[in-house]
C-alpha cells in the first residue's frame, strides 16, 4: 500500500511540476528595462557621435539592462 501511495504521489508531483514549466516558455517572461529614444532631425555628426558612444559604453549598457532607439524624425512625420 505505501509503495503504491509512494508511486502515486510521484506521478502527482511530476504532473505538477511539468504543466508549470510548459505553461510559461523563457521567452514569455517579461524582463524590466529602460529605453533610451534619440531623436535626430537627420543622420548627421551627432548621430554618429551617439553611435561611437554607443560603442565604447557597450558592457555597462548591457549591464544596465538598457535598449538604445535611434529615431530620425524626417523619416517619420509627413507634416514638414
Amino acid at each position: 500500500m505505501m509503495k503504491h501511495l509512494t508511486y502515486v504521489w510521484t506521478i502527482v508531483i511530476g504532473l505538477m511540476f511539468s504543466t508549470i514549466t510548459l505553461a510559461y516558455p523563457a521567452y514569455g517572461l517579461i524582463e524590466p528595462h529602460r529605453t533610451l529614444i534619440y531623436f535626430s532631425k537627420g543622420f548627421d555628426d551627432a548621430v554618429a557621435s551617439f553611435e561611437r558612444q554607443l560603442l565604447v559604453y557597450q558592457c555597462q549598457i548591457d549591464d544596465r539592462d538598457l535598449h538604445t532607439l535611434i529615431l530620425d524624425m524626417n523619416d517619420l512625420s509627413d507634416s514638414k
